[in-house]
């Protein structure tokens, strides 16, 4: 191979690495985006909880850590 077809090479793997890079960040977004809707979901359920049982000691402690 001549020293062209090496720098193409290179092009084209920075390429594909900068695309990757690219997927997992936008699939960390989507990953920290559903885990902010589970988390107010989850503190919705606890206050419901609260309110219709009377737990409210544990589940005031479990809201502290959301």
């Amino acid at each position: 191979m001549d020293h062209v077809h090496l720098l193409q090479d290179i092009d084209k793997l920075h390429k594909e690495a900068k695309q990757d890079q690219e997927r997992t960040l936008k699939s960390e977004e989507a990953t920290r985006e559903v885990l902010e809707i589970v988390n107010k979901t989850l503190k919705i359920i606890i206050e419901l909880l609260n309110e219709n049982i009377g737990f409210s000691s544990i589940f005031d402690e479990i809201l502290e850590e959301f």
